[in-house]
């Protein structure tokens, strides 16, 4: 690789992808070529047709045009930052398997979806966000980098996730780093119990079986207080009836 940049495709969206998106920016040694992802993300970075980045939706797969950006554009890497869609192998084979993706949480425990509220309702004192390597099964590449932070009893799954955009964002600077100093990604293979977690399994926990059990509430409401998605609840005398929580505060 003797360019004096090197050239990668960028997949993502939402808050941490976004801010991830203006590290690979504003790196001297990286050209961003390509960007799918939705067009929230397009307008607030200006991927118009004037934009020397390509722009793909990610409002579906659109595999044949990723794969035709890279060749054209001879990528060097691709990044994913919670990218909705799985990468097959021809397209990990097209960049030499120089694929990485963040993933909010930690590998392999919390493979999919929620992770956070999951993290709370399991009462795990720590939270990790992952870099790791992409293969075509979904979060099971090895990892590359990972971020800890404590995971404080007042938390609820919208302080916890406030804390891990900084803390995620913070990790993907060291694949940044590395990538663009040509130093090795690390590749550690992945241990410890796999458990995937479906998007829509959630749904079913948010229901506070025991209104006197403090424990369950404390951590049901923590675990399902984010606005504006719908939070813990209970009925009663056949009405229903939500909980929330700010987390830590004084009373009186």
């Amino acid at each position: 690789m003797l360019r004096d940049k090197i050239n990668i495709i960028f997949l993502g969206r939402g808050p941490i992808a976004e801010r991830c998106f203006t590290l690979c920016a504003e790196s001297e040694k990286m050209s961003i070529k390509g960007v799918s992802s939705n067009e929230q993300f397009r307008e607030k970075f200006l991927l118009d047709d004037k934009s020397e980045i390509s722009f793909i939706s990610n409002t579906k797969r659109n595999e044949h045009l990723i794969l035709k950006l890279i060749k054209e554009k001879k990528i060097d890497y691709l990044i994913s930052v919670q990218h909705p869609w799985i990468l097959s192998k021809k397209v990990l084979d097209q960049v030499n398997n120089q694929a990485f993706n963040l993933h909010n949480a930690k590998l392999p425990e919390y493979q999919g979806f929620n992770s956070i509220s999951h993290a709370i309702l399991n009462g795990d004192a720590t939270y990790t966000t992952t870099i790791h390597w992409v293969v075509p099964e979904v979060d099971s590449g090895a990892i590359a980098y990972e971020e800890t932070t404590n995971i404080k009893c007042c938390d609820t799954a919208k302080t916890l996730y406030d804390k891990t955009v900084d803390m995620s964002v913070k990790n993907f600077g060291k694949l940044i780093d590395s990538l663009s100093n040509y130093i090795s990604v690390p590749h550690k293979e992945l241990r410890g119990k796999r458990c995937f977690f479906k998007k829509r399994e959630i749904i079913p926990l948010k229901k506070i079986q025991n209104i006197l059990n403090y424990d369950e509430v404390d951590r049901k409401s923590r675990a399902f207080s984010f606005y504006p998605h719908e939070p813990a609840y209970f009925f009663l005398r056949g009405r229903k009836f939500y909980v929330t929580t700010k987390g830590c505060v004084d009373e009186g």
